[in-house]
């Protein structure tokens, strides 16, 4: 068995999701919405209400409405009241130049302002952008990321506490703490790193059925290096009742998610 290791999880792209639906509370997350729910929208936004701006411009994103001026329209509007998701949704659209001029410049403060305002999704955004895996500040945006509930945000401030990262000082309490709360916020990563926690106990007291229980978990949450150590949980009977066929289950379900590890051939 191959060591396994705690994990920094990057979403690495040229530009954010397009879709412009953002990843905080308000009601833009809706992907489609009916005639009468956009014509309710609209009329919040006329009246100064920023989520109804959010959810308006939101609906010209997807389907047969699609109309990236509308949209973006409706997003500086919304952005305009604190609306968090449409500042977010703004900045996506601006960064790829939909439905108004491109500018990185414009991008970078518009996903500041949304992290500002509890937008986890852009702070996580903004540690992307700075420098992932090095800077201070990369590890302090993770922080706020996770302090507005996003998941990978918190798995990735334990990864800065767990190695001691650009200048953080090593904390394995609190890499544990970050973990928890990004596996519970739904973030496999966050599960696994928690598990290896409890398996070396690092920051909690070892725990060999805890940490076969939030392999189990990452992998439900259809992330394959959790799967790969869970595999291999059920394989030795550690902390866990021996099962060779599921293991091998386990080890399959990891190689269909891409853990090029699971996909040995014995």
């Amino acid at each position: 068995m191959r060591a396994v290791s705690i994990l920094l999880v990057v979403l690495f792209s040229c530009g954010r999701d397009v879709s412009g639906l953002g990843g905080g509370n308000e009601s833009s997350n809706k992907s489609s919405i009916s005639s009468e729910e956009l014509r309710k929208s609209e009329a919040e936004c006329a009246e100064g209400k920023g989520p109804g701006c959010s959810v308006a411009g939101g609906a010209y994103l997807l389907g047969e409405r699609v109309n990236h001026k509308i949209a973006t329209s409706f997003f500086e509007k919304g952005c305009k009241l604190e609306a968090k998701d449409s500042c977010y949704n703004l900045a996506v659209q601006v960064e790829n130049g939909l439905g108004t001029e491109k500018d990185s410049n414009r991008a970078a403060e518009l996903y500041e302002k949304a992290c500002t305002l509890g937008e986890g999704l852009s702070c996580y955004t903004m540690a992307e952008r700075i420098g992932i895996r090095n800077t201070k500040e990369s590890g302090v945006y993770f922080e706020k990321a996770c302090e507005s509930n996003y998941g990978k945000g918190c798995t990735n401030a334990g990864v800065f506490y767990e190695e001691g990262r650009a200048g953080y000082s090593v904390d394995a309490i609190k890499s544990a703490d970050f973990s928890d709360k990004g596996c519970n916020l739904g973030d496999g990563a966050g599960c696994f790193n928690l598990g290896l926690a409890y398996e070396k106990g690092r920051g909690v007291t070892k725990d060999f059925k805890r940490s076969a229980e939030l392999y189990e978990k990452g992998c439900d949450l259809q992330f394959g290096v959790s799967c790969y150590a869970f595999a291999w949980k059920l394989y030795e009977g550690k902390g866990i009742a021996q099962d060779k066929k599921r293991a091998h289950q386990m080890r399959e379900k990891g190689c269909s998610l891409g853990h090029k590890d699971s996909c040995f051939k014995k």
